[in-house]
């Protein structure tokens, strides 16, 4: 009993009396000591790291039966961490168990699945791909509850979820389309005029922003859906853009060649003040660069420098650590959300004032 309650003096906890029964309730965030973090690559592979020591933890192959390189093109981890789902260039979505890291299910998707995503209760999986098609699964059983079709149509490269998980934007070729996840009908065809990479909410939901193959950056007021600021943020394509969790920020990663410079095959990731949308840092490193994501407590940015992949620290933008592993351009990088396990101890008093202690971890 003891060394429980020395165990609660160093978590987050809840307890409630029923009765003659006291409930207690143990949230346990993880440390930054098993923080992980995902990279898939063109050269077939999902990377699993530890953020504190940069080792793989595990390498999940794509290749097929045919011994033929699938591309990993998108990764998500489920809002609980338990489940990891890379895309691929050949139709096929994978879902794996982050517990034992065994493949679960493969759904199948016509043309190259682009972009994936979970709803915020984890009840819906949706991707997108080549052909234009955005696929909505129930995870309960993994089934395609719904198929969805950019009106505008062309390649589907962006889907992501409003907080609230009332809304889903898609970027196609040439619109952003806005969807009611309730009915799962379109509300709004929102038109940038350029070729859409990416599409994100801000995490109050009051804002989205979109990111073209032009350089543009485009933030959009979600309450009329209105176009509120548009500006040039890179010289050629942007392929993602992303919200840090407090939203004071976000960050864009882009090809930026500069013709009069003679600077060709030049990448950047730039972060950007999202107060008054002015360029606050520009990161850059040797290698083609496709995607950044934020650590989830804020104070870390990887970003793949191909073949690399590179971590800054958010408080001074210094390039920390840098991660090898990979025989290929990365294409997505995620991290893993802080996982919870709750640890319920019920102390049972019977009427001797005897005291039973039972722990139940879930």
């Amino acid at each position: 009993m003891k060394n429980s309650f020395n165990f609660i003096k160093k978590s987050i906890f809840q307890s409630i009396f029923i009765g003659n029964i006291l409930f207690v309730s143990l949230f346990i965030p993880t440390s930054i000591n098993c923080m992980q973090l995902a990279s898939g690559s063109e050269d077939g592979t999902v990377k699993i790291w530890n953020l504190a020591t940069g080792k793989i933890i595990k390498s999940l192959s794509q290749i097929l039966s045919q011994k033929k390189i699938s591309w990993v093109l998108s990764v998500a981890f489920s809002p609980d961490g338990n489940t990891l789902v890379p895309t691929s260039s050949e139709g096929k979505i994978k879902i794996w168990n982050t517990h034992n890291w065994k493949c679960i299910k493969t759904l199948n998707h016509k043309g190259w699945v682009l972009s994936v995503a979970f709803s915020p209760d984890g009840k819906f999986l949706v991707s997108t791909s080549s052909e234009g098609k955005i696929k909505i699964w129930n995870t309960t059983n993994w089934e395609d509850s719904k198929t969805l079709t950019q009106e505008e149509g062309g390649w589907v490269r962006s889907v992501a979820f409003s907080p609230d998980g009332k809304f889903l934007a898609s970027g196609s070729n040439s619109s952003i389309e806005i969807w009611n996840v309730n009915t799962w009908k379109c509300i709004k065809i929102l038109t940038p005029e350029y070729n859409i990479y990416s599409v994100v909410f801000s995490p109050d939901g009051s804002t989205l922003v979109s990111s073209s193959d032009q350089g543009k950056i485009k933030i959009w007021d979600t309450n009329n859906w209105k176009l509120i600021k548009a500006f040039k943020g890179h010289n050629s394509t942007i392929y993602s853009v992303i919200f840090h969790q407090e939203g004071k920020i976000i960050a864009s990663v882009a090809r930026d060649d500069d013709y009069k410079a003679n600077l060709y095959g030049h990448y950047t990731v730039k972060i950007w003040d999202t107060n008054n949308w002015k360029l606050i840092k520009t990161l850059t490193q040797n290698g083609d660069a496709y995607s950044v994501a934020f650590s989830p407590d804020g104070k870390k940015l990887a970003s793949g420098f191909n073949p690399n992949v590179k971590i800054w620290d958010t408080s001074d933008w210094k390039l920390i650590k840098t991660f090898k592993g990979h025989k290929d351009m990365i294409k997505s990088i995620v991290f893993m959300p802080y996982s919870k396990k709750i640890l319920s101890e019920k102390i049972i008093e019977n009427q001797k004032n005897k005291t039973k202690h039972t722990l139940i971890l879930k």
